[in-house]
């Protein structure tokens, strides 16, 4: 419908006088909606970008809190890792606060008022409680994946590279707690960039964590690789990837 309104129309009112504006009657608020869910789906079922990071942090608190219930909880002393530039990585229990805040302030960006949420405000609500974060059970993860995450948020989460890197690093991080398969594919996609953004020193933004970048692509730095780890590596590059030249970026 936009795109009949933006056909031109000479002489609508008269010899010379076009058509100079059109009036839109959103009764539904899809415009509102792919406003702010741009991302084209591909054939079938296939989830948006925004979905999949949205479901990515939500395992990643799973399996770091799968993997401390073993251990009687996160504990208090444990200390951070530190990266390649001295700094100190964020423990697995900040990791966890941090991806659950995230996931909590995108369903804090949900309008109610939105025809498309307003069919959800039960759960929308549910989720805006801190404590129902706490935990998350098999119940509660179809609920945020099914429901919610498919929703629009206006929670501005960075550039699409950006959040593209967000994903690979998170399924990283949750290949490594789980012990999948999948861990040296995701490994090599994290080489590939790390050597096309090594190329690429001499852009400042680039240049300050030279370091960290030649790091990673040594055999040493994958020996001892931990969560935390990878999460700095994510934190620290994320914004960085959009400066890749498009020839190299994978």
């Amino acid at each position: 419908m936009i795109g009949r309104g933006t056909r031109l129309c000479p002489d609508l009112f008269g010899p010379g006088q076009d058509k100079e504006f059109f009036r839109v009657f959103d009764y539904c608020q899809n415009i509102e909606f792919f406003g702010a869910n741009p991302e084209l789906k591909e054939a079938g079922l296939a989830r948006s970008l925004s979905e999949r990071l949205f479901a990515g942090r939500v395992d990643l608190v799973r399996a770091l809190d799968q993997k401390h219930a073993r251990a009687s909880g996160f504990s208090a002393g444990e200390q951070s890792p530190y990266g390649a530039d001295g700094n100190p990585a964020p423990t697995e229990a900040e990791i966890r606060a941090s991806a659950a805040k995230t996931l909590r302030e995108i369903v804090g960006g949900l309008n109610a008022d939105n025809f498309i949420v307003r069919q959800h405000r039960r759960l929308v609500e549910k989720y805006t409680e801190p404590t129902a974060w706490d935990s998350i059970d098999d119940a509660k993860r179809q609920e945020l994946i099914d429901e919610i995450a498919p929703l629009p948020s206006s929670l501005m989460l960075g550039t699409e590279e950006a959040k593209r890197f967000d994903l690979l690093m998170f399924q990283l991080e949750l290949a490594l707690l789980k012990g999948s398969r999948r861990f040296g594919t995701l490994r090599k996609q994290l080489l590939e960039i790390a050597s096309a953004l090594e190329d690429q020193t001499a852009i400042p933004a680039i240049a300050q964590h030279a370091e960290l970048i030649e790091e990673i692509q040594t055999d040493q730095w994958w020996d001892g690789v931990t969560v935390p780890l990878l999460e700095l590596v994510r934190i620290r590059l994320r914004d960085l990837v959009q400066l890749i030249e498009k020839t190299g970026r994978c």
